[in-house]
């Protein structure tokens, strides 16, 4: 990812490094790494069940 300054702001437009593809502002990336973080939380506490 290509970051536009050393401390981006959440408005910031954040680009793929290798093909300038927009992911996004960095606000929303943000956010949707949190919401994946949740997930995996909630995901590893759930009891796995054995046959």
């Amino acid at each position: 990812m290509n970051f536009p300054r050393p401390q981006p702001l959440d408005s910031d437009i954040i680009t793929c490094y290798h093909c300038d593809f927009e992911l996004g502002t960095y606000g929303t990336i943000k956010r949707k790494m949190a919401l994946f973080m949740e997930r995996l939380i909630q995901a590893k506490a759930k009891p796995v069940k054995k046959h």
